[in-house]
């Protein structure tokens, strides 16, 4: 087998540049494929990793359910006033820290 292929590199080093060049980029082509194919793979087992399993959802979608239903969830009123008492809160500190 080596023999057969320092005969074919003597061959491709006889002849004419154009030709050489040819060969050079079809060997950087096929290098190119093989590397994208393995890289490819990888990117699809890593993405495979880090897909969470079903049974996870199924855990959320019943925690989601049951605070959905809850009575004593703060409404989004509640909630807009709360944060503008921080917000006022938060400036009065930075006024006192200058």
């Amino acid at each position: 087998m080596f023999i057969n292929l320092d005969k074919k590199i003597e061959e491709i080093r006889r002849k004419p540049e154009y030709i050489r060049h040819r060969y050079v980029i079809g060997a950087v082509a096929v290098s190119m494929l093989l590397i994208l194919i393995i890289w490819i793979f990888s990117i699809k087992e890593s993405f495979k990793s880090m897909l969470p399993e079903k049974e996870n959802f199924s855990g959320l979608k019943e925690s989601f359910d049951e605070n959905i239903n809850k009575e004593d969830m703060p409404s989004l009123e509640d909630l807009l006033e709360e944060s503008g008492k921080v917000m006022k809160e938060g400036i009065a500190q930075d006024e006192n820290i200058k």
